[in-house]
């Protein structure tokens, strides 16, 4: 059995980031062992946006290396696929980033307004990506 794959285009990874999907972030843990953790996520302009808890392990491992990559799929039946290998940045409470990221994330996932994790302090990463793969397998 053979597969075939073509390599997405730019404006079809644009296209594909764009639409609701779940993500996989790793992260590298203090022993060099990477840490996956599925997650919420927003393209804009070519950077990727992910809010997490600050009590994660993401949060620790992502202040010690700065180091990440990030894999979005297609749902069957869509066999596509985009990972991205880049540097992860935290976007300070004060930027205008943070709120309008982590407030277009919430309504992009929960379709709430209002943010459902009020309780939990918040943490935003904007991931500017240093490669791209991405291949279409159907």
């Amino acid at each position: 059995m053979t597969y075939s794959s073509v390599p997405m285009a730019r404006h079809q990874i644009d296209t594909f980031l764009s639409e609701v999907r779940n993500a996989v972030v790793a992260t590298n843990r203090r022993d060099g062992a990477p840490q996956l953790s599925t997650v919420w996520y927003l393209y804009d302009q070519g950077m990727i946006y992910v809010g997490f808890d600050a009590n994660s392990a993401k949060h620790r491992n992502i202040k010690r290396d700065h180091r990440v990559s990030v894999c979005v799929g297609g749902e069957h039946p869509d066999s596509r696929t985009v990972t991205i290998y880049g540097t992860a940045e935290f976007v300070d409470k004060g930027d205008p980033r943070f709120k309008d990221a982590t407030n277009r994330i919430e309504v992009r996932y929960s379709n709430k307004e209002e943010d459902a994790h009020s309780n939990i302090e918040r943490m935003l990463i904007a991931i500017k990506p240093e490669k791209i793969l991405a291949w279409d397998y159907n």
